[in-house]
């Protein structure tokens, strides 16, 4: 039998088989914490119906006038009787009160705020004008400029004028934001891909599909997931069965029923040792261990032995997240090198940015600097 040059049988060797059996060198992908600007005004009611907006050394700069307020990406958002207009940062009215906010996530992004008037959604501008005149069924907040709207039959993503930017060239249940260049859609519960053409680069076959970070993407298929680029190719064998988003370079992932953290090639960076983890999403993971959480770097380095009742799965603020101690679960404030800046006294305790913390001690709110100590509000004008 006639041999092939060794040359030539490395290289079949080589080329031959999946994607992930090729030589890989892991990559970075975006913090997925960062990015959040931080707020420099925070909702503050001097008595019930009184809110208003107070800086964060206790001064008020919005009139404590109003039955509630919302203040989020540079809008302030005020509720008069049952429906919510815009007010300027001396409480001047921009928009009077004819809109419904879905009070829970205010839809505020890229200077524009989603809105519904009339049951249909639309969108008002930092000067409190509505620029894009409520004709929508449904429309999402904006991200990377578009925004996923509904009109009639017709599902897409609108520019900042409310023209159609991008009509997918095919029918979707479901879209998502854009990311890296390109959208989740789903059909008859199926996950795939679409560029900002419209054009499909991903036909719907995934059970689930996360979002491109970094251009890698999270899928699970037949029970088991994996990593995909932007062509739906498997650049990580679907093997695992859980699997996170990346942050970091570092993706959450289960294997033999433990969780670890493994990097865009698929590799254990963090072998498969805990119950739960959550990935680095602007921070350390948090990890847990029995019933008790704990705090590691990317590397897999402990930063706090698991010893508490709970982290928070959210994420960081500021180099800050919240964490739950004692039978009574009570809240307090971690610092990322795992030190407790707040002890657990709090039934919640949540960082908001901008050096202030919020908490809720028996029946009041009350705010925190930074060191966690109490921020004196101005008497109410």
């Amino acid at each position: 039998m006639r041999r092939l040059p060794i040359f030539v049988a490395l290289a079949a060797a080589l080329f031959a088989g999946p994607v992930w059996a090729q030589s890989c060198t892991p990559a970075d992908t975006p913090d997925m914490g960062a990015g959040t600007p931080a707020p420099d005004l925070f909702r503050w009611c001097a008595e019930e119906e009184r809110c208003g907006a107070v800086d964060k050394t206790g001064a008020w700069v919005v009139p404590p006038k109003f039955a509630d307020i919302l203040v989020a990406n540079g809008f302030i958002a005020a509720l008069e009787g049952e429906l919510w207009g815009f007010v300027d940062r001396s409480g001047n009215w921009l928009a009077k009160p004819a809109f419904i906010i879905n009070a829970d996530d205010p839809p505020f992004s890229e200077g524009m705020a989603a809105v519904v008037q009339g049951e249909k959604t639309g969108y008002v501008d930092l000067t409190g004008k509505l620029v894009i005149p409520a004709r929508f069924e449904d429309g999402t907040a904006f991200r990377d400029g578009l925004a996923s709207a509904v009109e009639g039959e017709k599902r897409g993503y609108i520019d900042k004028t409310g023209a159609w930017a991008v009509t997918p060239k095919a029918e979707f249940d479901f879209l998502d934001w854009f990311q890296d260049g390109v959208a989740v859609v789903v059909r008859a519960e199926k996950y795939g891909l679409i560029d900002r053409t419209g054009a499909v680069v991903i036909e719907p076959k995934f059970d689930w599909l996360s979002g491109s970070t970094g251009g890698f993407l999270v899928a699970e298929l037949d029970g088991k997931s994996g990593v995909v680029d932007r062509t739906g190719t498997f650049v990580v064998e679907p093997k695992f069965e859980e699997m996170g988003e990346f942050s970091q370079g570092r993706a959450p992932a289960k294997l033999g029923g433990k969780w670890g953290f493994i990097d865009t090639c698929g590799t254990f960076v963090v072998e498969p040792s805990y119950d739960d983890v959550f990935g680095f999403n602007g921070g350390p993971a948090t990890v847990k261990l029995g019933d008790k959480w704990g705090l590691i770097d990317r590397d897999g380095n402990q930063i706090l032995e698991p010893s508490l009742a709970n982290i928070q799965s959210d994420g960081w603020t500021e180099g800050l997240t919240s964490f739950a101690a004692g039978e009574n679960m009570l809240e307090g404030i971690l610092d990322s090198a795992g030190k407790v800046v707040v002890g657990p006294r709090y039934q919640t305790a949540l960082p908001l940015g901008g050096g202030v913390i919020w908490a809720y001690e028996g029946e009041s709110e009350v705010l925190l600097d930074a060191k966690g100590d109490p921020v004196i509000i101005a008497p109410a004008p």
